[in-house]
């Protein structure tokens, strides 16, 4: 598309457009957690307090992204919504960044190349959702955009020296890659980027003896307490989940498939190769060594960005292979042509895949974060302003809109020992489990639980999730918004005993306070004892009114295929009490004595097919 610049007009707009359009469809409601950190920082910030978590204590640097709170603070200027503002800014940043990026793919490489970023990373949920989530994802892919651009786009040695140093303060994982645009800038102009060097040297230069002095280190406080202060931290991940999060997920596996197509890349592209290539192997290499201790996606953005980039340029390589086998237009036909097929296979082989993942994005937004958000805001409600509330999430530390003593040590110096007990801060917003003994151990002593948020465990979303205000039993009497004695959810799982799950597909979880989903074995069924009495006991029921159904979320293609039919039957001392075929559309209802002892057995009835059940007590 070089030399015609209504096309390249044409073509931006049209990726700025997909990108806009997929991004504010995946948006879900909530910032993600951590986002909200960094809003915390930023609104301070529009106060004239840069990078303090607590107005009026000294700065700290916990968001590892410094620079982001400061680009938040632009948009939050206007005065609009706080939580809409960073979403939407995010959005409108990562479709820019993005597009950059394929406009110049298009521009200098191939409108194929152009075309296959625009289909992998528009087709990317974690992408779509990532960048309007209020973490710093779209900044990243703008400091991307801005480097590309730096070697491909100019040939002016201060813009590469700029945007390397901006990558060098934006995060410590993209030192490595501020130095991949000095050694691309290099590849292009075969001589020494002095020039560029220099302008890098002193941006970062003088932002980390900035953070020396100011904040008194010259790392991130998130870095040093994950680096020294999580060791007592079970990780639910290994050193295999970067890899395949970021080369196997998805709309991912095949990009990486085009990754072969890099053996006929043109010469131009070796820059980019340098710069994209290089990210993607230091950041496999030192997330694979050093692993998080959760599934921290995020932190793979930059990783995705450059596969997409390396995957385009490869889908360009193999169409101009496959042009050679025919002479003249013919063959430029041919591979394009072979290539467009490509892309429209895998994004197409995807899309269920890439539309779960957002629905799970947003449930995850529209329960967990929004347990956590509630929190904060009825904190925010009915407690004096004076105040001090301990949380170690970012949702409720931002909307209590109190000062908060940061529990997870990412936002303030880490401190051994009970520091509840020596702070003693008036308000405690805790995460739950209603098997968790915490509220009930010596460490609580002094605090009771005023307020219980459980959106999460009672729509079924996670039956070992809410979460709960904890008062210092002396400010209890100056707050508002009151009920007497809020009691922790209780699940229906805890009067189910002498459970035997079914053969290969046996499945017997809770989906909220009174449902169970089963799912009956190959051959035999899964079956469980079940205390009527006191499950109802709670209630001051003398019978429950049982519910057997199919559940909503078996797919449609198995419905048509007469699957998702099972048998239930209710049974007590060995005798039948009743007996049902449970189906699409014809659910069975049962009027179940409050005693115990009875047996709840289902089967498959025809044979195993997508034999979702829930079973709900009222």
């Amino acid at each position: 598309m070089d030399g015609k610049p209504w096309l390249q007009a044409l073509f931006f707009v049209l990726c700025a457009g997909v990108y806009l359009f997929l991004m504010n469809a995946h948006k879900a409601a909530e910032l993600a957690d951590d986002g909200a950190f960094f809003l915390r920082y930023a609104v301070n910030m529009l106060h004239g307090h840069f990078w303090v978590w607590n107005i009026g204590e000294a700065p700290v640097w916990g968001a590892s992204a410094p620079l982001f709170p400061v680009f938040l603070t632009l948009p939050l200027m206007f005065g609009f919504d706080p939580v809409t503002t960073v979403m939407n800014a995010g959005i409108v940043a990562g479709a820019a960044g993005l597009s950059v990026i394929a406009w110049l793919l298009a521009k200098r490489i191939s409108l194929v190349a152009g075309l296959g970023f625009l289909a992998f990373s528009a087709t990317s949920s974690q992408i779509t959702y990532w960048v309007g989530s209020g973490l710093e994802t779209p900044l990243t892919i703008i400091l991307l955009a801005f480097a590309l651009f730096s070697i491909f786009g100019t040939d002016r040695p201060w813009i590469a020296g700029v945007a390397a140093g901006l990558l060098m303060i934006h995060k410590l994982d993209m030192v490595p890659v501020g130095l991949l645009v000095l050694a691309a800038a290099w590849l292009r102009d075969r001589r020494v980027p002095a020039t560029a060097a220099v302008i890098a040297l002193l941006l970062s230069g003088a932002w980390y003896l900035f953070a020396w002095w100011y904040f008194g280190a010259p790392v991130p406080n998130s870095f040093i307490t994950k680096a020294l202060h999580q060791s007592h931290l079970v990780p639910i991940i290994d050193w295999r989940w970067y890899g395949q999060f970021v080369l196997l997920s998805g709309i991912n596996k095949y990009a990486s498939v085009c990754l072969l197509g890099l053996a006929w890349a043109i010469r131009p592209s070796r820059p980019v190769l340098c710069l994209f290539g290089g990210l993607l192997l230091i950041h496999l290499t030192a997330y694979t060594i050093k692993h998080p201790v959760e599934p921290y996606a995020w932190y793979g953005m930059g990783a995705m960005t450059s596969l997409f980039v390396l995957a385009s340029v490869g889908l360009d390589g193999v169409a101009r292979q496959l042009a050679r086998l025919r002479s003249g237009h013919q063959g430029a036909l041919l591979g394009d042509a072979v290539v467009l097929v490509f892309l429209v296979t895998a994004v197409l082989a995807v899309q269920r895949h890439e539309r779960g993942l957002s629905e799970g994005f947003k449930v995850w937004a529209d329960n967990y974060e929004r347990d956590r958000a509630d929190a904060g805001r009825w904190v925010a409600a009915h407690t004096p302003e004076s105040y001090v509330v301990m949380a170690g999430h970012g949702n409720p530390a931002y909307f209590s809109g109190r000062k908060v003593i940061d529990s997870s040590y990412l936002n303030r110096r880490y401190e051994a020992g009970n520091v509840l007990e020596r702070l003693r801060p008036e308000i405690y917003i805790s995460p739950g489990n209603p098997s968790d003994p915490d509220f009930s151990k010596p460490l609580f002593s002094d605090y009771q639980v005023v307020k219980i948020f459980d959106r999460t465990f009672s729509s079924g979303v996670d039956s070992k999730y809410w979460f709960a205000v904890l008062a210092r039993k002396d400010a209890v009497g100056r707050m508002s918004g009151l009920n007497a004695g809020p009691t922790a959810p209780v699940s229906v799982e805890k009067y189910v005993s002498d459970v035997s799950l079914g053969d290969q597909f046996g499945v017997l979880r809770s989906e909220g306070s009174d449902t169970l989903f089963i799912h009956p074995g190959a051959t035999t069924p899964t079956g469980f004892d079940f205390d009527a009495s006191g499950f109802a006991a709670g209630y001051g029921g003398r019978a429950l009114q049982v519910t057997v159904s199919v559940s909503p979320k078996v797919p449609p293609e198995a419905v048509a295929r007469g699957a998702a039919v099972a048998r239930v039957t209710f049974s007590r001392k060995g005798e039948v009490a009743a007996q049902s075929i449970v189906k699409v559309g014809s659910p069975f209802h049962f009027t179940m004595p409050a005693n115990s002892g009875w047996r709840v057995v289902v089967d498959n009835y025809n044979g195993p097919d997508t034999d979702w059940i829930l079973i709900s007590f009222n």
